[in-house]
Order: structure tokens, then C-alpha cells, then sequence
């Protein structure tokens, strides 16, 4: 990903170069959003890598609430853009790239809830209620009319 952002500007295409630039209240939403963003994915990622460690646990609720405001701000943001009918070009590079980094956070924070998953489900199956022998309709225990 880094190799195709130094290639673009080193040899930006022609369809960038024609972008009007936004005014400085739209500037620093961007840059707010795309901080924010940052902060989202790297977030999710400390989870994911820190899932043993002290502390990190409580920090998924935080993260998740964060998320939600993040994409309510993504919102408002388009929206106003669309209200002060930005260029159609500037929709065009800014809407998907808002939308590739809300699909980034949240396959982060589908990683990290799948690796829970497992990690309560790794942790069931050691449990020593879970390893005993289950009754089970059409188990041997239920044929041979036991308990």
C-alpha cells in the first residue's frame, strides 16, 4: 500500500491533479476524520495483539463507541460537502476513500471480535464441564437408556 501512495506521488495521475483544493473548515474536518481514522485501526490493532494482556480488554467498548461516532462524522461530513455542491470530482476522490478506511476499521474490528470468539470458545472446550460426556439424543448413553 505504501509502494502504490510513493509511486502516485512520485507520478501523480492527471485526474488528482485536477481536484480543486477544499476550503480550510472542510481541510481541517479531513484531516480530523482521517486522524480519528488512524487512531480507529491502530486501535483495533493493539486489541488484537495485546488480547492477553491486562487492560487491554476494556478498551473494546471505548473503541467501538468511537467507531460509531466516527462514521455518524463521515456522514455529515459527505453531506455537507453535497450541500455546498463540491465539485463532483472532489465527491468522486473523497466519498471512496472515506469508505476504503471505514471498510479498513471495520475488517479490524471484525478481527479482533473473531479472535474473542475463538478465545471463549478455545476456552469452553478446556473447560473441565465440556470435556465430560454429554447426553445427547441418539448417543450411546441415550440407546443404552443411561443417564
Amino acid at each position: 500500500m505504501e509502494e502504490a501512495a510513493e509511486a502516485e506521488r512520485a507520478n501523480p495521475t492527471k485526474k488528482y491533479l485536477e481536484i480543486p483544493e477544499l476550503n480550510a473548515p472542510f481541510k481541517s474536518l479531513l484531516a480530523a476524520l482521517l486522524t480519528d481514522a488512524a487512531t480507529l485501526k491502530f486501535g483495533y490493532q493493539a486489541l488484537i495483539e495485546g488480547e492477553k494482556r491486562d487492560g487491554m480488554s476494556g478498551k473494546l467498548n471505548e473503541f467501538n463507541q468511537r467507531h460509531r461516532i466516527w462514521l455518524a462524522e463521515c456522514d455529515r461530513f459527505v453531506g455537507a460537502l453535497k450541500e455546498t455542491s463540491a465539485p463532483t470530482i472532489v465527491l468522486e476522490a473523497v466519498v471512496p476513500a472515506l469508505d476504503q478506511i471505514a471498510d479498513r476499521i471495520a475488517s479490524s474490528k471484525t478481527r479482533h471480535r473473531g479472535m474473542i470468539i475463538t478465545t471463549i470458545v478455545a476456552g469452553i472446550a478446556c473447560h473441565p464441564i465440556a470435556q465430560a460426556q454429554v447426553w445427547k439424543p441418539g448417543s450411546a448413553a441415550h440407546r443404552d437408556g443411561g443417564d
